[in-house]
């Protein structure tokens, strides 16, 4: 692709993300001030429209990849969200009076379900596991120098377990600012359950990785680059945090950082394994933070 294409192609990939993603919401309900109930059926409406035009409009058909997998996510957590709410399986699980393994059960099956189609998806449109980074990937590989944070290539294995340390670190500090410190006892109480966040930890950290990095880096990384895949998966990520845990603009901020660095381990090592290791265990900690009830998404 010659360089001026590459590069109205680069702004079309990064509107369409930032137009589909939760950024939309963010703007109208803490800058604006007004509650709209319908944007995800308009998004949905918008996502399939560009898909449909992307097969006559040459710069749109780079990206049709992408669109589909955006599209998939979209529609898979619309449909997710209907399928909570519906009084069948919400009874499944409790109801209204539903204990907190309950409601993680309810949402991580949705999620795991959501996983499996995407895999799918991936496989049909990119045909092999390894061009969607789903599998081991080469343990051995050498993560490239990162202006500010590693002056020199270091192996994977060495400063995977570094950052993993310091990001754990951020995490329980704004864990702890948000929530407070959790007492001996509350931490004692959900011992009888930690098996379970074990569980819904693995399960959360293999969809987010698989529909959230892998998914996007692989049907971008040829037709733009590999950077600008990374950081496209990374702001998504990050802005998909504004009501998560950790949440706000700090949260923004921090999975932005902690995407880019795994959507790197992902495309230097080829594979799914530092990513979805240095995903589960943030997913363990807030899992706990949020068994305790000294936290919630979003911070409400």
């Amino acid at each position: 692709m010659k360089k001026n294409k590459l590069k109205k192609t680069v702004y079309i990939a990064w509107f369409f993300m930032l137009i589909v993603s939760i950024l939309p919401e963010v703007i109208i309900k803490e800058l604006i001030k007004i509650e709209v109930s319908n944007l995800q059926e308009i998004r949905i409406i918008f996502m399939v429209f560009v898909y449909l035009i992307s097969f006559k409009i040459k710069q749109l058909s780079y990206l049709r990849n992408f669109i589909i997998v955006l599209s998939v996510i979209t529609i898979l957590n619309y449909l997710g969200e209907i399928l909570q709410n519906i009084e069948i399986y919400d009874n499944l699980f409790g109801g209204v009076n539903k204990s907190f393994t309950q409601a993680l059960a309810s949402y991580q099956i949705i999620n795991l379900i959501k996983a499996f189609i995407m895999f799918f998806v991936l496989l049909k449109i990119l045909k092999k596991r390894s061009n969607f980074f789903l599998v081991k990937g080469d343990l051995r590989a050498i993560a490239m120098p990162i202006k500010g944070m590693v002056k020199n290539p270091t192996p994977w294995r060495k400063f995977a377990l570094q950052f993993g340390i310091y990001m754990t670190l951020g995490l329980i500090i704004f864990l702890f600012v948000a929530g407070g410190i959790p007492s001996k006892e509350n931490i004692i109480k959900i011992l009888p359950i930690f098996p379970l966040i074990l569980i819904f930890a693995a399960i959360n950290s293999l969809y987010e990785e698989l529909n959230f990095r892998a998914a996007i880096i692989s049907t971008l990384k040829n037709e733009l680059t590999s950077d600008q895949a990374l950081w496209i998966s990374s702001v998504y990520f990050g802005i998909i945090h504004f009501y998560g845990v950790p949440y706000g603009i700090i949260g923004v901020l921090l999975a932005t950082f902690l995407g880019y660095i795994i959507a790197k381990s992902m495309i230097e090592s080829k594979g799914f394994v530092y990513a979805f290791l240095l995903h589960i265990i943030q997913d363990i900690i807030i899992f706990v933070f949020l068994a305790i009830g000294s936290i919630t998404a979003g911070g409400v």
